[in-house]
């Protein structure tokens, strides 16, 4: 890595700190014997002096860039805490481009068909190594008090304008007094509960099996979390009449 520990600009040694944390995290996560202690160790194995003999930079600039903020609500008081709570909340390598909206413009199908196809897509999300580095960091963040509200109310958010704006071209709406956002609520907390069963290690969390749906009367491959999300949708959904 070009620069050294005396020469690097404090501008880009910031970036580099963060850059190492990461990769130490994916190294980490992606050890088969780290995946069932993910909450666990995701604090003991990043270690300060590690982090910045790999970011070729002096530990001094923890405090350099972190001392004085007032760092990220519920992530911790100190230098380090708050230099932790910026490598989880920063991109992991390439952004993750949803399929859904791609899977919405062409499917022709029934709702449940779309709802089965666009779950498992983002069941799909974290396959790759570096996102379910990401995915297991934040889960630690958070059992260590880290807040991501801002976070989870954007995600609601988008995802019942993602709902709102799809439903009339399937005939169906959110049954009153419910609304859109918290049938959102519900369907990503099924897609956590899931991505969390399968980050404990259960085998279960994966697996599929045929199902004939009581929409279109085809059998078609469902998931546990596309079909335990579909029948979320479908108790808080009803046709609209003509």
């Amino acid at each position: 890595m070009a620069g050294t520990k005396d020469s690097a600009p404090w501008g880009s040694a910031r970036a580099r700190l963060v850059e190492a944390a990461q990769e130490l995290l994916i190294e980490e996560f992606t050890k088969e014997r780290a995946r069932g202690e993910a909450v666990q160790r995701a604090f003991a194995f990043l270690d300060p002096a590690v982090v910045a003999e790999r970011a070729d930079v002096s530990r001094s600039a923890f405090y350099h860039h972190w001392a004085n903020e007032s760092g990220v609500e519920g992530a911790g008081g100190g230098p380090y805490q708050r230099f932790l709570a910026e490598v989880f909340d920063s991109e992991w390598g390439e952004p993750y481009v949803s399929e859904i909206v791609g899977i919405a413009a062409t499917h022709n199908g029934t709702f449940s068909d779309f709802v089965r196809k666009a779950i498992s897509a983002e069941w799909h999300r974290y396959d790759e190594p570096a996102a379910w580095a990401s995915f297991c960091a934040l889960v630690a963040m958070a059992a260590y008090g880290g807040n991501y509200k801002d976070t989870l109310e954007a995600s609601a958010s988008g995802t019942a304008e993602f709902f709102d704006a799809i439903a009339s071209r399937f005939g169906v709406r959110v049954r009153p007094p419910l609304t859109t956002t918290d049938m959102s609520v519900m369907v990503l907390a099924v897609l956590d509960g899931f991505w969390l069963r399968r980050m404990y290690g259960d085998p279960d969390a994966n697996r599929s099996f045929q199902w004939t749906d009581s929409w279109s009367g085809e059998t078609s491959e469902w998931n546990l979390v596309a079909f335990a999300s579909m029948a979320v949708i479908d108790a808080m959904t009803e046709p609209v009449e003509d």
